[in-house]
Parts: C-alpha cells; sequence; structure tokens
C-alpha cells in the first residue's frame, strides 16, 4: 500500500503541489469562532506542513531513473558516505514544521513561563538531526 503511495506521488507531484497550496490557503478561512482558533489554524497548517515534507522526501528518495523522469524534478543523489539508514534531513524538516505548533500548544496549555521546557526539546532535537545529517 506504501508503495503504491509512493508511486503515485511520484508520478502527480505537479498536482500534488497544487492541492497541498490549495488546502494552505482554505487554513486562512477557519472561522475565528472557535476558541482556540489560531491553535487549531497552526494544528491544521502543521499537518499539511507534515504531509508536503513527507511527499517531498518521497520524492527526493526516488531512484534515480524514476527521479528525473517521474516528476520532472531531479535532486542528487545521496553522497558517498553518507548514512541513508535514517532520514536526518527528513527529522529537522519535520522538527522545523511542529516547532511553532508546539510553542502555541505549550503557551496556550502550560502558560508563556512553561512553555519554554518544550521549546527547548524541540530545539534539542533539531540540533541533534542537523548534526547527524552534517557527518
Amino acid at each position: 500500500m506504501m508503495e503504491a503511495y509512493k508511486e503515485w506521488v511520484r508520478h502527480n507531484r505537479q498536482w500534488i503541489s497544487s492541492l497541498e497550496s490549495l488546502a494552505n490557503t482554505a487554513t486562512w478561512f477557519l472561522p475565528e469562532r472557535f476558541a482556540n482558533y489560531e491553535l487549531a489554524s497552526e494544528a491544521v497548517s502543521t499537518l499539511l506542513g507534515l504531509i508536503t515534507v513527507m511527499n517531498q522526501h518521497i520524492v527526493e528518495t526516488a531512484p534515480p531513473a524514476r527521479r528525473q523522469r517521474g516528476s520532472g524534478l531531479s535532486t542528487p543523489a545521496a553522497q558517498p558516505g553518507q548514512d541513508e539508514s535514517f532520514p536526518w534531513a527528513l527529522c529537522v524538516s519535520v522538527m522545523k514544521e511542529v516547532e511553532v505548533l508546539t510553542e502555541m500548544a505549550a503557551e496556550t496549555y502550560l502558560g508563556k513561563d512553561q512553555k519554554w521546557a518544550p521549546v527547548a526539546s524541540i530545539e534539542a532535537i533539531k540540533w541533534t538531526c542537523d548534526g547527524e545529517s552534517a557527518d
């Protein structure tokens, strides 16, 4: 099932990109009458951002022959000696996507003074992932 999704993403990248943009624009129309509409809007934006990051990762990790013909996107292949066992760049991208949502949720539920522990945790994870991807 996942392989079928990956293949579909690789062959429909332009269409998916347009759909992602449309969905992101739609988040601006979330009604302000919800009690935590800013947090809800950020949660939806984060979810859409995570989907975009995952789809981009699928495109970028396509076998070289598919990468050029499948979507028109050309990305460099992994460098020799680069650790392929864990997608460190994907880790950094995911952390960047959840960073603002984490800060907003922490401030909402923990208060302004207590929000820093979750924010520091996200920064530590990003630093770890970024350090590993640079090796």
